[in-house]
C-alpha cells in the first residue's frame, strides 16, 4: 500500500499515513470475529475505505468470494435529504412498498443512523453529499457478517400515510446487486449516441468511460468518428449521468475530433495544474502491464497513438524504479 499509492510518498497527507498503521490495526482487530469470506470481505473494505480515495479500492476475484448476497426486492435513493423507495431497481410484488414512498425509520432507528453503523464504515465518505446519493442503495444490500444482522422491518410514509412493512430477503448476484444499485442512485442512463433535441443543438449520452464489451468499444468508437460533424451545431450538451469514470482517453479523442488536434493540444498546454506524477512502484507497473495495458490495446487498437504513448510511460517507470524514484516525473 505505501509503496504503490501516492499517499505513501506524500509526508503531508496526515490522514493517509495515519490510517495506514492505525487503521490496519483496527481492522486486525475486526478481523478476529472473521467467520465467513463476506465477513474477510467487509473488514478489507472497512480498511481501504477510510483512506477516502475512489483509487484505493481491490476487486475479489476468487471464487470464494461468490458469497451469498440478499436483498428485499427493493431499494432507496437519497435526494433533498429524505430516503425514497426507487421505481427502479424493484421487484414487482405487493408486499414491498410502492416507488416513491419515503422511508422513514427501520427497526427504531433514524436512517441517517442507519447510513453511518452500516454503509460508510465500508463505502464512501460521509462528509461528502455525494457519496449519500451514490451509497444510500447499498443499505438495503447485505451480505452476511458478524457485525449486524439484515434489517427486519421498515416504516414508510405514502401518500400522507404510514405504514410498517416487514422485509423479506432473498439472493441476488453481485452483479445484478451493483447494477441495481447503480439504477437507483443514477436512474436509467440512456446509451451511448448522440442525438439533436432542437434546431442545431445536439444532445451526447456518455453513461460510461469504461466500456465492458465489444458493442460498447463500437458505440464510443461511432461516437468518436462522428465528433467532427458536430461543429454546426450552437448547443452540444455532453450528458455524463451515471459516468463513474475510467479512461479519459475517450473524451479526449471526442474533443480531438469536435475541435481538431491542433487546437486541443494549444489549450491543453495552457492549461493550469494540468501536470501530474506517476507512482512508481513494481506494483503498479505489474497493474500497468496485466490490466492497463490490455485494455487500452483492446479499446483503440494494436497500432494506436495511445497504446504507443502507454508503451513509453512503461519503460520511463521501469527506468525510475531502477533509479529509485518514488514519483516520474521527479519534478514538475
Amino acid at each position: 500500500m505505501k509503496e504503490d499509492s501516492i499517499g505513501g510518498a506524500d509526508q503531508r497527507n496526515l490522514n493517509f499515513n495515519a490510517w495506514l498503521d492505525n487503521g490496519y490495526q483496527a481492522a486486525i482487530v475486526k478481523s478476529e470475529k472473521v467467520n465467513s469470506a463476506s465477513s474477510y470481505n467487509l473488514v478489507l473494505n472497512f480498511y481501504l475505505n477510510q483512506f477516502h480515495d475512489e483509487h484505493i479500492e481491490y476487486v475479489p476475484y476468487l471464487k470464494r468470494f461468490d458469497f451469498p448476497r440478499l436483498w428485499p426486492g427493493f431499494t432507496v435513493y437519497f435526494e433533498n435529504d429524505h430516503y425514497w423507495v426507487s421505481a427502479i431497481a424493484r421487484l414487482h410484488k405487493k408486499d414491498i412498498p410502492p416507488a416513491h414512498s419515503e422511508l422513514i425509520s427501520c427497526d427504531g432507528q433514524h436512517i441517517n443512523t442507519l447510513m453511518l453503523q452500516r454503509v460508510f464504515p465500508y463505502f464512501g465518505n460521509a462528509k461528502l453529499n455525494a457519496d449519500w446519493h451514490i451509497n444510500t442503495p447499498r443499505l438495503f444490500f447485505y451480505a452476511p457478517n458478524t457485525w449486524f444482522s439484515p434489517l427486519h422491518s421498515c416504516l414508510f410514509k405514502t401518500a400522507g400515510e404510514k405504514k410498517i412493512y416487514t422485509l423479506h430477503w432473498q439472493k441476488i448476484s453481485a452483479t445484478h446487486a451493483r447494477e441495481l444499485r447503480h439504477e437507483a442512485s443514477y436512474g436509467q442512463v440512456s446509451r451511448t449516441g448522440s442525438h439533436t433535441f432542437s434546431k442545431n443543438s445536439l444532445w451526447v449520452n456518455l453513461p460510461s468511460f469504461m466500456p465492458r464489451s465489444a458493442a460498447q468499444i463500437q458505440a464510443l468508437t461511432n461516437l468518436i468518428k462522428a465528433a467532427n460533424t458536430w461543429k454546426n451545431n450552437d448547443i452540444i450538451v455532453f450528458d455524463t449521468r451515471g459516468n463513474l469514470g475510467g479512461l479519459s482517453l475517450w473524451g479526449a479523442q471526442i474533443l480531438k475530433q469536435l475541435y481538431g488536434k491542433l487546437y486541443y493540444f494549444q489549450q491543453t498546454y495552457h492549461l493550469q495544474n494540468s501536470q501530474y506524477q506517476w507512482r512508481v512502484s513494481t506494483g503498479n507497473l505489474r497493474e500497468l502491464n496485466s490490466f492497463f495495458f490490455p485494455m487500452i490495446e483492446k479499446s483503440f487498437g494494436e497500432k494506436s497513438p495511445e497504446k504507443k504513448q502507454l508503451q513509453k510511460t512503461i519503460q520511463a517507470l521501469k527506468k525510475a524504479l531502477h533509479n529509485k524514484q518514488s514519483l516520474y516525473p521527479k519534478n514538475i
